[in-house]
């Protein structure tokens, strides 16, 4: 049985989610828990619901490549700044969109891709909660460790 919370880093995110434990938790301690702090204290629920909101509409735009902009400056791979989203009771829905320079490393919440297309983006040690889901063939390309 897979706990409630488990702690997910990029390439594991296609198989099963994988609990923390043995070498995998002794990678995590060599973050430093100040900066996940940091990262996780800087969203605000406004900036959650913008990003809700800018998901619910770009899934309305047909044709791809889709859009995502973050309050954040970009991190320093490029990439569209989300890293330590909380997502909250409300969640983030990522539904029937193609997206891609996404890093979401240490968010955590329940966050659902369903029918889209993420590639060239990161996900270290996002912890998902609840009933999160990423369908198979959701993505296609991991930026890693």
């Amino acid at each position: 049985m897979i706990p409630t919370e488990v702690l997910m880093r990029g390439g594991s995110l296609l198989g099963q989610p994988q609990p923390i434990a043995g070498d995998f938790a002794d990678s995590i301690e060599s973050v430093n828990r100040s900066t996940i702090t940091s990262l996780r204290r800087r969203w605000s629920d406004e900036d959650v619901d913008n990003l809700r909101a800018q998901l619910l509409d770009q899934s309305q735009i047909v044709k791809p490549p889709h859009t995502l902009v973050s309050p954040r400056a970009g991190t320093d791979d490029g990439l569209v700044d989300v890293r330590g989203l909380s997502a909250g009771s409300g969640g983030l829905d990522i539904r029937y969109l193609t997206l891609e320079g996404i890093d979401l490393s240490f968010a955590r919440g329940v966050i659902s891709v369903f029918e889209s297309e993420l590639s060239d983006c990161r996900f270290d040690f996002v912890a998902l909660t609840g009933q999160s889901r990423f369908s198979q063939g959701s993505i296609r390309k991991f930026r890693g460790d």
